[in-house]
């Protein structure tokens, strides 16, 4: 079996704390004396019910929920990555979040050791420019403010040679418009382990309703309706596929700049079945959604995120739900309130 490991330099935790405290200042900055919301991924693009279902998994890879068939409750939520409410039109990281619920196990996060629940976190694109948690919190900070500031806040931070080349590969990697939603996979861009493994992961479409009508790229909120549009046409179907690790030098654990090109294997399907996101219970579920927080962290002990922006994650996506007063992990009950 291939040997994967990380690497974590002396006086890391420190570091790692530090940045987080960076980050939720960022947040608290944006709350303008409000609550804080999100720190990142503020605004929502829809939430939705799906089902993931568990059929015949590749040998090493049935670990979990996917050690055998089964079937289990999810929520999705769709979101743009930054940390404010700013049209579609404006490129961006554009994120997908599922939550599947009923999983047994220790889980990872003290605290949560009972919880029952594992997050999955994607984004639409294969992999992020950022060589390290320090760039990312740097570009974060820089981006707050005009764009032209970017520019120089960037230029001061990391260098002009750096500087650019992050520039040029945000602007590669964030640029591109989508048809709708989910007209191309979703990809945790950074690795996780499987039981003895490490793997990334992906949501790759298998159908995608069509709407009746087409999208208004004039309005500021232009994917959450198309969402809603599709999703009231039909089921939506995705894929849950993972790839591999082999070696350092093509699928690397710490540099999360290299993009993978080992085999995608399926081990499961997500299904959104048809439903209202509009009506009563679609309302309810939203509001649920927008309480939760979604975390790579909130995993069984067998799916630990690895290298370091992922540790990272697990200081900061915590100080950040803190900061905003995010609800506790759901625990079943939750399904009578939707009603």
């Amino acid at each position: 079996m291939p040997a994967w490991s990380e690497r974590i330099e002396e006086g890391e935790e420190a570091r790692l704390e530090a940045l987080a405290g960076r980050l939720r200042a960022v947040q608290e900055r944006a709350a303008s004396g409000g609550r804080p919301g999100r720190a990142l991924h503020l605004k929502p693009i829809a939430a939705a019910e799906g089902r993931l279902e568990v059929g015949e998994v590749p040998d090493g890879l049935r670990v979990g929920i996917f050690a055998s068939p089964g079937a289990f409750r999810c929520w999705v939520r769709a979101s743009n990555g930054s940390g404010g409410r700013r049209s579609d039109a404006v490129p961006d990281v554009r994120g997908l979040a599922v939550k599947v619920l009923g999983v047994p196990g220790d889980k990872l996060i003290p605290a949560l050791i009972d919880a029952k629940t594992q997050d999955f976190l994607t984004i639409a694109n294969e992999v992020t420019p950022f060589r390290s948690a320090e760039e990312f919190v740097t570009v974060i900070e820089a981006g707050a403010g005009s764009a032209l500031g970017l520019v120089f806040r960037l230029l001061w931070a990391l260098g002009p040679s750096r500087a650019m080349s992050l520039l040029r590969d945000l602007q590669r990697e964030l640029g591109v418009e989508l048809a709708h939603w989910l007209d191309r996979p979703y990809y945790s861009a950074l690795p996780i382990r499987w039981g003895e493994q490490a793997v990334k992961v992906a949501w790759f479409p298998v159908h995608v309703p069509d709407a009746d009508h087409p999208m208004d790229r004039a309005r500021h909120d232009h994917y959450g309706p198309d969402f809603a549009t599709r999703l009231r046409a039909g089921d939506l179907v995705l894929a849950l596929k993972v790839q591999r690790f082999v070696d350092e030098a093509t699928t690397p654990i710490e540099d999360p700049t290299v993009r993978w090109t080992t085999p995608w294997e399926q081990v499961a399907t997500l299904t959104l079945p048809r439903q209202d996101l509009d009506d009563e219970r679609g309302r309810r579920l939203s509001s649920l959604v927008e309480e939760l927080s979604f975390d790579p962290w909130h995993a069984p002990t067998d799916f630990r995120p690895l290298g370091q922006l992922m540790r990272a994650r697990n200081v900061a996506y915590r100080e950040s739900g803190l900061a905003r007063g995010a609800r506790g992990e759901p625990d079943g009950t939750e399904v009578e309130e939707l009603g």
